[in-house]
C-alpha cells in the first residue's frame, strides 16, 4: 500500500512537474489525501 505515495511523489517531484511554488502546494495536498484515503481503506 505504501508504494503508491512515494510512485506518486516521485512522478509529481519531477522537475517538469514544479512550475511553480502553488502547484507544489497542490500536489503536496493531493499526495496528502490519497496517502489518508489509503490509510483508512
Amino acid at each position: 500500500m505504501l508504494y503508491l505515495p512515494n510512485l506518486l511523489m516521485y512522478i509529481y517531484c519531477r522537475p517538469a512537474f514544479m512550475d511553480s511554488e502553488l502547484n507544489a502546494k497542490k500536489i503536496t495536498i493531493i499526495i496528502y489525501t490519497c496517502y489518508v484515503w489509503l490509510c483508512i481503506q
